[in-house]
């Protein structure tokens, strides 16, 4: 099994948060996002083609996941971070996480059917859509996302690398 990774490319469509284009790298400049009480931002990130040289020809796609790298600027607030897995316009249910995290932290979530080898080499075709959520508390609240990525799991026939990191869900 191999490991391979794409970072967003960018905010696509409608994308309500601050500086969606913070979002593209690993380097601790955030896009943000303040939702009101009982609200949430949406922003829809879309990654693009993985190539023949990054992902093999008839490679076994095993898994993939979408990371957001985030932090919430308070605990009082009953923040969360919401994320749909986008394939060509159909989504999986929001899965969130509620862990509140003052310092960057990852939350990966799997999608439900595994894209093909044509949706990864596709660009534009998969869509993190991801919500900062404040909950039923008056104490505001400020998400920062640092980055997204794709993160694809995949074999081939021949031996394979050993992944440095394995996708974790949170």
């Amino acid at each position: 099994m191999a490991i391979i990774t794409k970072a967003t490319r960018g905010a696509v469509g409608t994308n309500n948060w601050t500086n969606p284009a913070n979002a593209t790298a690993d380097d601790t400049t955030y896009a943000t996002a303040a939702p009101a009480k009982k609200g949430s931002i949406v922003g829809d990130w879309d990654f693009g083609a993985f190539s023949d040289a990054e992902l093999p020809i008839g490679a076994t796609i095993n898994s993939v996941v979408i990371r957001a790298n985030y932090k919430v600027s308070t605990q009082d607030s009953i923040a969360s971070l919401g994320i749909e897995n986008g394939n060509n316009g159909a989504y999986d249910a929001q899965e969130t996480d509620t862990s509140e995290p003052l310092a960057d932290a990852n939350f990966d979530t799997t999608y439900n059917t595994t894209p093909s080898e044509t949706d990864l080499k596709t660009a534009g075709r998969l869509v993190a859509r991801i919500s900062g959520i404040r909950g039923n508390s008056n104490t505001t609240v400020t998400v920062s996302l640092d980055y997204v990525e794709l993160r694809v799991d995949y074999s081939t026939g021949s031996a394979s690398a050993s992944p440095s990191a394995s996708p974790s869900a949170s």
